[in-house]
């Protein structure tokens, strides 16, 4: 013999699955009630970030190390005999630390 659940506690926990299903269903259940809403967020959304997009203007970047008053910055002088341009041409440099 199978024990069958009282009926009270089957519509409780019915009750309980469809609360739980409708708090879960998407809020705009008649689209076209709902259509101008969303198309009204939807367009501020769009112009607040085409305000913020175009009108903001970057900053200037600046290599946080160059000093114009450093004194021992010293200009490289690079020759080329041949006439050509110098693309991705090797450079020798070396520092006496003595």
């Amino acid at each position: 013999m199978v024990n069958k659940p009282n009926k009270s506690y089957r519509t409780y926990i019915q009750n309980k699955i469809d609360s739980i299903y409708n708090f879960l269903e998407p809020p705009f259940k008649e689209p076209k009630k709902h259509l101008k809403t969303w198309l009204v967020i939807l367009g501020v959304l769009v112009a607040s970030w085409a305000v913020v997009f175009f009108l903001k203007s970057p900053e200037p970047t600046q290599a946080s190390w160059w000093n114009e008053t450093w004194l021992y910055r010293r200009a490289i002088q690079i020759s080329n005999d041949n006439g050509e341009d110098l693309i991705d041409f090797q450079v020798a440099i070396t520092l006496d630390t003595a």
